[in-house]
């Protein structure tokens, strides 16, 4: 995968192996790792990463709140901080956040909300 920046965004060129992915799960106002279409936890696989780019998020019960994103090897437990996103006057909102998450580790979210949905785009690509 190479990256390149466009209009002030990292973009990806996707190679052959590269894994367009999106990882989502419904937050509540707990802690969740978050989850593939299959509806089982995320974990980088060994050898690979997973390269950030979007984070979408909606809130049905508030227009202010915050997400804590991390990464870390125990399932629904913040582990090392990526972001702390907040968020006002909006009950839904896209983030460009371009990060990469390393083998082994899941990517948890913690939202303050009562009911939180959260969807990270990215790309599942070489180490």
């Amino acid at each position: 995968m190479e990256t390149v920046v466009v209009s002030s965004f990292a973009k990806s060129v996707i190679e052959t192996g590269d894994i367009p992915l999106t990882i989502s799960f419904d937050l509540g106002a707990g802690t969740k790792s978050l989850h593939t279409t299959q509806n089982v936890n995320y974990t980088v696989p060994i050898n690979r990463k997973f390269v950030m780019h979007n984070v979408f998020f909606s809130a049905s019960d508030t227009s202010a709140g915050n997400i804590t994103i991390s990464q870390g090897t125990v399932v629904d437990t913040l582990g090392t901080t990526i972001s702390d996103l907040r968020y006002a006057g909006n009950s839904s909102g896209s983030f460009s956040l371009y990060c990469d998450v390393t083998a082994g580790n899941l990517v948890t979210c913690q939202g303050s909300a009562g009911h939180m949905s959260i969807a990270i785009t990215g790309i599942e690509t070489d180490a």
